[in-house]
């Protein structure tokens, strides 16, 4: 059994660094992919997010604003959409990550190898529909 498990999490592993290694390609190209926390927002808040990609012990504070709901990278201020105020957001990955999934993506929590690939682009990043 622990031989079984230790060759699943090998092929996670290598599945997750397939994952990163496509979005930084489209990132290389400017292609359909957007990197860091603030373009990541943005882009979910526009519904442009295919695959929400993000490193295991990523954590982020920000908002969302109480008008249009547009997330935020800040917690509080005035919304960049529409200009009312901007409240902090609990857990804010996971609320992207439920928006996102919401939107008919995925989302990919990676580990290992392929977390330390994406820790030096911003720790989260996002393959684009268009």
């Amino acid at each position: 059994l622990k031989r079984i498990l230790a060759v699943q999490e090998h092929m996670e592993r290598d599945r997750e660094k397939e994952v990163v290694q496509g979005v930084l390609a489209e990132l290389h190209d400017r292609g359909k992919a957007v990197s860091g926390f603030g373009a990541v927002l943005d882009a979910v808040n526009q519904g442009r997010v295919w695959t929400l990609v993000y490193g295991k012990s990523f954590t982020a504070k920000g908002g969302e604003c109480g008008s249009c709901n547009a997330y935020s990278p800040h917690a509080n201020g005035p919304c960049v959409y529409c200009g009312e105020d901007v409240h902090p957001l609990p857990q804010c990955i996971d609320r992207l990550s439920q928006s996102v999934v919401e939107m008919g993506g995925r989302v990919e929590v990676v580990d290992g190898d392929a977390k330390k690939k994406l820790e030096k682009q911003g720790w989260i990043d996002a393959m684009l529909r268009y």
